[in-house]
């Protein structure tokens, strides 16, 4: 088991808003929206907020406001967040979340 920090270079950053705003964006078609895929509007604003608005240092640093690890487990690498519960008689909660924009809702709750 080994320590975790999450760390996002600067350059990996710079990158993606860099690949993000030359997004080449197909014509919606008539009567498209989301009965024919991913609504373009949605997507576009989608685009735009982690292009521009998404707080990636904050998340950052709320994530490794936490004990973070690493295992490997059946040949998996594991990473876990290990929060120990405030009642006396404690029980052991696993979870898995659907993935990195579910863990800071579900860091937050932790904290309840």
């Amino acid at each position: 088991m080994e320590r975790f920090t999450i760390w996002i270079d600067d350059a990996v950053l710079d990158d993606l808003r860099r690949r993000l705003a030359r997004t080449r964006w197909p014509d919606q078609p008539d009567g498209g929206g989301w009965d024919l895929g991913t609504d373009l509007a949605y997507l576009r604003g989608l685009v735009e907020y982690w292009r521009d608005g998404f707080n990636w240092r904050g998340v950052e640093e709320l994530l490794n406001s936490y004990a973070q690890f690493t295992t490997t487990m059946d040949g998996q690498r594991i990473h876990f967040v290990h929060v120990r519960g405030g009642a006396r008689d404690r029980y052991l909660l696993c979870s898995r979340t659907a993935g990195p924009a579910r863990s800071p809702n579900y860091c937050r709750s932790s904290r309840r």
